[in-house]
């Protein structure tokens, strides 16, 4: 610290700046008269989302303390998200938003302790907020009705439909994304409601209500003002319909669009049809209504049986005329399998990709192939056919899932030794932070995660199997890693931990003696009660409910009552249903634990 304390004041400045600002009072405040003077003369950006409860509790009484800070804070984020459940309740019944006087950027995450109503309220009184977002904040009201009078010009939100949006008027936003999905109709509503909109982002547009209304009711409402469009699609989109979008955006400068499959989306050669990437229907769209178009990214990807693959490298060839290399300068890179095949455009404009073994790589020689991901962070590695060397390297991955190559069946497949070399040599291992293991992969052996752990300083998530964590905990070395490394632990299995006996059940919670999120299966109430008993710096759990988990509102309330004495803690609960893939109603279980003030 001493050292830290020589550094100049424009050092210092520079340096907080950036820092979340809660952090900043947590590590500097009540150091020294130099360092209060600092931090209270600097805007701060105060992150509460996935801060721990004696972080937020020292910084609310910094506040309550001296009012000044709140003056200095100019963007806040509030979360009721899993493990910080009841913070943003708290908060706000400590302070009002409007007390926040220089407050530019807002965002809400699961908030469920403000309506519509007191939303509106709020951001009538924030004269200075420009940037709002909230995701699944479920308000009485439209979220039309919530900033029609607001000082707001960019906004995030989870969903926009059709039925909750512009009816005779208009919203002074400039930038609008939306994170989840959006209906086509609602996009053309985009266009005739904000008619100041200059950036769109769209994380998945729904063509579901294609025939479901009259499109030519549009086609006068042109967005003159948008310059940049972001378009990512999971499934295919009727091509045809892209005509009448761009008939909408003539002065359209940026476009990003992608159609990806990772799951599923078979192309059948029975149709003889992939007019989605047809590179000439794209040469005339661009040339007739959006000819001012500057910069167009895209990722188009296909799976197909393999007497379809001349047919679309043919065609993702003609990416590479005098259009597009030489008038452009729009370059590409074909890959290709023998189950998929996808062209893009450099940089990749995503930040995910699947790496699999089998993949080629086709592209202009003057392109340097080791820089095309490098804005890659999320990665589903497919282990089958693990037989040759890997075509790319991934230096900053972030997120890593180990998965079955798609199309392969049902049976597990093994990570080996072979596997590992291969990961090894095709990503860069000291920047992860969650490693996925698929149900499907079944680790060869413990040595092999152990090699995979020593290469992840920064890892602190992980989802594993049962049988895969039970295997694990025979290894004393792998089990000195995960106690030092994870922080987040998701259990992923139908069953319960009712199948790992008692001894392994304690064996679990020492390895695992620094948890501070969990999620699981349980079977039987008493081992839920050992878990929060015995894994000590457990702030939240997410339980999935078994069908012989017979536990009753009454009973839960007794034995976490019990327990709370037991260990001065508080406990807030929630049941929850939701559906999974299978169209299934499984029950969650979520608590929260905080020590008593």
């Amino acid at each position: 610290m001493t050292k830290f304390e020589f550094l100049p004041n424009e050092t210092l400045l520079e340096f907080f700046g950036y820092l979340n600002g809660i952090d900043i009072y947590y590590a500097f405040s009540g150091l020294n008269n130099r360092f209060n003077q600092l931090i209270r003369n600097i805007p701060l950006h105060a992150n509460f989302q996935n801060v721990k409860s004696e972080v937020f509790n020292q910084f609310c009484t910094q506040m309550l303390l001296y009012p000044s800070i709140k003056d200095q804070i100019v963007s806040l984020n509030l979360s009721d998200i899993i493990g910080t459940r009841g913070q943003a309740q708290a908060f706000l019944s400590m302070f009002q938003l409007n007390e926040f006087s220089h407050l530019r950027s807002l965002t809400l995450v699961e908030i469920v302790s403000i309506d519509g109503e007191e939303m509106k309220s709020m951001l009538e009184s924030l004269s200075n907020l420009k940037h709002l977002v909230i995701r699944k904040c479920y308000f009485s009201e439209d979220i039309q009705t919530v900033i029609m009078e607001s000082t707001v010009k960019m906004l995030t939100v989870s969903m926009l439909y059709y039925d909750s949006m512009f009816i005779d008027k208009t919203i002074p936003i400039t930038h609008l994304t939306v994170s989840e999905s959006c209906e086509l109709e609602t996009l053309y509503e985009f266009f005739r409601g904000i008619p100041l909109l200059k950036y769109l982002k769209i994380e998945r547009l729904s063509d579901d209500d294609y025939n479901g209304f009259n499109h030519l009711d549009y086609l006068n409402d042109q967005a003159v003002c948008l310059r940049q469009l972001i378009i990512h699609n999971k499934d295919w989109f009727q091509p045809d319909l892209y005509e009448l979008i761009f008939r909408q955006t003539p002065n359209l400068k940026i476009l990003t669009f992608s159609v990806t499959y990772t799951e599923h989306g078979i192309f059948l050669p029975e149709q003889n049809k992939i007019d989605i990437v047809g590179a000439d229907l794209w040469e005339k769209m661009i040339t007739v209504l959006i000819p001012q178009l500057k910069v167009f990214e895209f990722v188009f990807e296909i799976s197909f049986y393999d007497l379809c693959q001349d047919k679309v490298l043919k065609q993702f060839k003609l990416f590479q005329t005098d259009f597009w290399l030489k008038q452009h300068q729009w370059y590409t890179v074909c890959e290709y399998g023998d189950k998929s095949a996808v062209i893009y455009t450099i940089p990749y404009c995503l930040n995910y990709i699947r790496l699999e073994s089998d993949i080629n790589i086709n592209c202009d020689a003057s392109i340097n192939k080791s820089k095309l991901h490098d804005n890659i962070t999320h990665l589903n590695f497919c282990v089958k056919r693990v037989n040759r060397e890997m075509p790319h390297y991934l230096s900053n991955i972030k997120l890593l899932r180990l998965k079955l190559k798609f199309g392969y069946g049902l049976a597990p497949v093994v990570f080996n030794k072979q596997a590992l070399q291969l990961l090894e040599m095709s990503v860069n291992l000291a920047n992860i932070k969650y490693l996925d293991i698929n149900h499907l992969v079944h680790i060869e052996s413990p040595l092999i995660l152990l090699q995979i752990l020593k290469q992840t300083p920064n890892l602190s998530v992980i989802g594993i199997t049962p049988q895969c964590l039970i295997s694990s905990l025979t290894s004393d070395e792998l089990c000195t890693y995960f106690n030092k490394l994870i922080k987040k632990l998701l259990i992923f299995a139908r069953e319960g931990l009712s199948s790992i006996d008692s001894n392994k059940l304690i064996k679990l919670c020492k390895t695992f003696s620094n948890l501070e999120q969990l999620q699981c299966s349980v079977q039987h109430s008493n081992d839920l009660m050992f878990i929060l008993e015995y894994l000590s710096k457990l702030s939240c759990i997410k339980i999935k409910c078994s069908e012989d988990l017979h536990l009753s509102v009454e009973d839960l309330n007794e034995k976490l009552q019990e327990l709370g004495s037991k260990l001065k803690k508080t406990f807030l609960y929630e049941f929850t249903s939701q559906e999974d893939i299978f169209k299934n109603d499984n029950t969650y279980l979520d608590i929260w634990l905080n020590y008593k003030n």
